[in-house]
């Protein structure tokens, strides 16, 4: 007689262990079944891993890239929106803001736009 056939018939622990079995054959399916539903070997599946960590830290590291981007350009925006409030529309080019001796600390304090600059 077919020992699973003996599980279910025989006694209790018999039956645990056949359970315990297909647990555990189930496990290893999940873990070494690719999407396309062949089975991977030990190297396969631990590749597999490492590549999709990999991919996990490459999004991290670009979401990362991309919030330090977006705060360098906002630090960029930030004087010539400033300036903009306090005095109104701007006749100085967008990108030569940054290359006129600004003191920030001027900004809120200034009667003119000239006293912004340095002296």
């Amino acid at each position: 007689m077919n020992r699973c056939l003996m599980a279910t018939k025989g006694n209790f622990s018999r039956n645990a262990s056949a359970r315990d079995g297909f647990r555990a054959l189930a496990r290893y399916r999940a873990a070494y079944v690719n999407e396309r539903g062949e089975l991977m070997g030990f190297a396969q599946h631990y590749r597999s891993e490492g590549e999709q960590a990999g991919i996990k830290k490459g999004i991290l590291i670009g979401e990362e890239k991309g919030r330090e981007e977006g705060r360098k350009k906002e630090a960029a925006q930030l004087p010539r929106r400033l300036l903009t409030r306090r005095f109104g529309p701007l006749r100085i080019p967008v990108g030569a803001i940054h290359e006129l001796p600004l003191r920030p600390d001027r900004i809120l304090d200034a009667e003119s736009l000239d006293a912004v600059f340095v002296e």
